[in-house]
Order: structure tokens, then sequence, then C-alpha cells
């Protein structure tokens, strides 16, 4: 996903890049980025609904672009960020935190849910 945002003209850094080739929990990423105000992108909309996880995004400001389908090959993700590019650029305008869907013809924000 990384080369599918350069493509759309977004500079990038990865996990890799921040943390080193080391395993990272989304917890920390998460704390991290929103600490830095960074905007995240990720394959996995269910960050939203594990409970650590959603607990983190919920009492942060984090923007993050998520893919609802992680299994599109590069040119499809890609794709889906340069279809999208208005709607993302809009929608980076506002405060987070909130996910935004990124689908193959629409981004739609998904709904942060409140921590039990």
């Amino acid at each position: 996903m990384p080369e599918a945002l350069r493509l759309v003209g977004f500079t990038v850094s990865t996990l890799d890049d921040v943390f080193g080739v080391r395993p990272v929990e989304d917890v920390e990423w998460i704390h991290y980025a929103d600490d830095h105000n960074m905007v995240v992108a990720c394959k996995d909309d269910r960050i939203r609904r594990r409970p650590l996880e959603k607990r983190a995004l919920f009492y942060s400001s984090l923007r993050v672009l998520c893919l609802t389908n992680g299994h599109l090959r590069r040119e499809q993700q890609a794709a889906c960020f340069r279809h999208n590019i208005d709607g993302i650029v809009r929608q980076l305008r506002h405060p987070g935190p909130w996910v935004l869907g990124v689908q193959e013809s629409r981004v739609q924000v998904l709904r942060i849910y409140p921590v039990d």
C-alpha cells in the first residue's frame, strides 16, 4: 500500500521506517501517529472494533485512511486512492478521530465505536 499512496502524491513512511524491522502492536503505532499528528493508512477496518485498538482510536485525534478490501493487488489499491483522491483530500480537512473507508468507487466515514 505505501507505493499506492506514493503514486497519488502522498509522502509515506512505513512502520519499518519509523520503528525499524520489528513487530509493532497496533496500539503502539496508533499512539505514535497520534502524538506526531500523522495520517495513517491501513488495510484492516477491523481495527476500529478490536477492544484495545478501538480504545486507542476513540481517545485519539487520529485520521485513518483504510482500504476496506485488504485483498486488492497493488495496482487496484492505487486505483482506489486515485479514484477517490478528491474525497480523501476533503476529509483530511476535518479533525480526527475518524476512519475513512476507501473503496473502489467511493469513500465513507466509518464509525469509531464507543469504548465499552
